[in-house]
């Protein structure tokens, strides 16, 4: 796994973490007061959703900020917090070693047991990176004041994330390692493989787009996509690199356009083993890939089937007596619940030539 790969994984577990640690606050508080009127506090309103909560006041120790105002809420001193009703509400706080001052007073003034947890390492004397010291967060351990296991204090930190890949890069990454502000290793390869999803890619072959009720067609011929279409990221404007099947196939193989995997002058051509499939991708990530295919162009003869642990094209009566069940039920029968899979599936159903099913359904509807 690369070093984008880790940065980006890592970014992703934070800000889920800190979206987490918002929704806990709304679950015992209606109210909050933020404590820190910064840019970190600034880039936490605008990219968090705070709609379960309101802000009841903002605080900060800079005296250039009182007469300033932050979303709408004047800016008070910490002396005037004994001011506001705390009753039902939760105090966020950006706990930079800068503000560890105010956070004391704060202390002080409210008199009451504070769950703080700062980013500032007194052992070092420097503040730490916050993406890396919330991220430490979700991993708890023993000497760790963590504020999920403190939350019925009412008090919680936050922290700015806008700058965690540059973060993690001064933190330093060695073969997919990531040392944390205690100069402890994390396997973060480990965890990334861990949430690694099965991949299953199904190719309906000679199906046009114009004859699919998700594209528009007056009848319901594809309910089941119909049904996925509410919940994915779907297409509307999508071309094939070409309009047969094995320059198409290798496109969606290696990545790359037919002019450049070369596939593509006729029957007698052939996908270099020179180019780089994506399922030998994958089988090095650790992955079980197989490849069911109900089409001729998808074989060892075609350089296509190279990457997949298991590869099959069945027999061709086989396939025009009942391809897609067929073919699916190959591909289950070799996943294996110990490995993440990725499956290629061709079915070739509606390819010529075309098996009608009048005798099962009646007189076909007219256009």
């Amino acid at each position: 796994m690369d070093k984008e790969a880790i940065r980006e994984f890592v970014r992703k577990e934070c800000l889920s973490f800190i979206q987490e640690k918002i929704n806990r606050i709304a679950e015992r508080h209606k109210n909050i007061i933020l404590f820190g009127a910064g840019h970190h506090a600034e880039y936490l309103l605008e990219n968090f959703d705070f709609s379960a909560l309101s802000i009841k006041a903002v605080v900060d120790s800079d005296p250039n900020r009182h007469s300033k105002f932050f979303f709408n809420h004047p800016i008070l001193p910490p002396e005037k917090i004994n001011e506001i009703d705390t009753d039902d509400t939760g105090i966020i706080i950006m706990a930079y070693e800068s503000q560890r001052g105010m956070v004391e007073q704060l202390n002080s003034t409210l008199n009451k047991d504070m769950d703080i947890f700062t980013v500032y390492d007194k052992e070092k004397g420097e503040s730490m990176d916050c993406s890396l010291y919330f991220y430490n967060m979700s991993k708890s351990s023993g000497n760790d004041r963590n504020i999920l296991e403190k939350i019925s204090a009412g008090y919680y930190t936050m922290c700015d994330y806008r700058n965690a890949s540059g973060y993690l890069s001064k933190a330093g990454l060695e073969d997919g390692l990531l040392r944390d502000i205690e100069n402890k290793e994390k396997i973060i390869k480990e965890r990334f493989q861990n949430k690694r999803p099965n991949i299953c890619l199904v190719i309906l072959d000679c199906v046009r787009a114009k004859n699919l009720s998700c594209y528009g067609y007056g009848r319901r011929t594809s309910p089941f996509i119909d049904s996925l279409k509410s919940k994915s990221l779907f297409f509307e404007n999508a071309f094939s690199n070409s309009n047969w099947t094995l320059p198409g196939h290798s496109t969606i193989l290696t990545g790359k356009i037919p002019s450049h995997h070369g596939a593509w002058g006729g029957i007698k051509s052939y996908l270099s083993e020179k180019e780089e499939r994506f399922p030998e991708v994958l089988q090095s990530k650790g992955y079980n890939t197989i490849g069911c295919f109900s089409i001729t162009f998808m074989n060892q003869a075609f350089g296509t089937s190279k990457g997949f642990d298991f590869y099959e094209q069945g027999p061709i009566e086989d396939i025009i007596i009942n391809p897609a069940s067929l073919i699916m039920h190959r591909a289950l029968e070799k996943v294996t619940s110990d490995k993440p899979f990725f499956m290629m599936l061709n079915f070739a159903d509606a390819h010529s030539p075309f098996k009608s099913l009048m005798h099962r359904w009646g007189t076909p509807l007219a256009d």
